[in-house]
């Protein structure tokens, strides 16, 4: 049990690096495994196609198998297939860039997004993206969907990875988490980006579970005389459909 989750801990590590390919220092530093741990467990991940080797290089990324796994999770798991008729809908009658985040433990993971006709593009989240929960309007409208406990509990989890964002922390995102959960969505300003800013709002399963959420991106002038207003009950209505959709598919 262990070996397999020393495993996950580095493809997990390999998946959250802004960069695509790391030296096996990187991953034993990042992964807090000793270099030795690190070069076995890799060369068993190759193995089986799940990691890739360069030798002229000696860069380590994630492998082409992972592609196929997922493609084959795919056929089962139809959150996409659900959700994206209303990432459709909101990106046509919002003009704005549209997107949906799914909670993959303490962090959240992009899995879809529409761009509408907005000229101005605000690419801060990219398709297959991981973030820690808090981090951007997914992952703050995932955690103030969850219990305030909870999301205290992953707050203090995901603190030194948080720090990583230098416009963050774990406590303003608890604060922000508190307000949101009181209004049932979160605005986000500058969290990734200068003059990038994004409405949040979370869906919940048929159990009540929060699972994802919805976020509309854009530079901050969009949000300006009144239209967040007029924008979040837009929002919370696509939330619902989603929500219904799920339903209806015995989730």
């Amino acid at each position: 049990m262990q070996s397999l989750s020393r495993f996950m801990q580095i493809l997990k590590f390999l998946s959250m690096s802004h960069n695509t390919s790391l030296r096996l220092v990187d991953i034993a530093t990042g992964t807090g495994l000793t270099k030795a741990t690190a070069l076995r467990l890799l060369d068993a991940l190759r193995e089986y196609g799940l990691v890739q080797y360069n030798p002229d290089t000696k860069f380590y990324a994630l492998g082409r198998e992972l592609v196929f796994l997922g493609l084959s999770a795919g056929r089962f798991f139809s959150l996409d297939r659900l959700i994206r008729p209303v990432l459709e809908e909101l990106a046509l009658r919002t003009g704005d860039g549209v997107s949906c985040g799914l909670r993959a433990g303490n962090h959240v993971v992009c899995t879809d997004r529409v761009f509408g006709d907005f000229p101005v593009k605000a690419d801060v989240f990219p398709v297959g993206g991981r973030r820690p929960l808090g981090v951007g309007a997914s992952g703050l409208a995932i955690l103030l969907g969850l219990p305030e406990k909870e999301a205290e509990e992953i707050c203090a989890l995901n603190a030194e990875e948080i720090l990583k964002y230098p416009r963050l922390s774990a406590e303003r995102l608890l604060r922000e988490a508190a307000l949101g959960r009181k209004q049932g969505y979160c605005f986000t300003e500058n969290h990734m980006m200068e003059g990038v800013c994004a409405l949040g709002v979370p869906f919940r399963d048929a159990s009540g579970t929060t699972m994802g959420a919805l976020t509309l991106v854009s530079i901050g002038v969009r949000f300006t005389n009144g239209r967040k207003d007029q924008l979040v009950p837009v929002m919370l209505e696509a939330a619902r459909k989603v929500e219904a959709a799920i339903s209806q598919n015995g989730g």
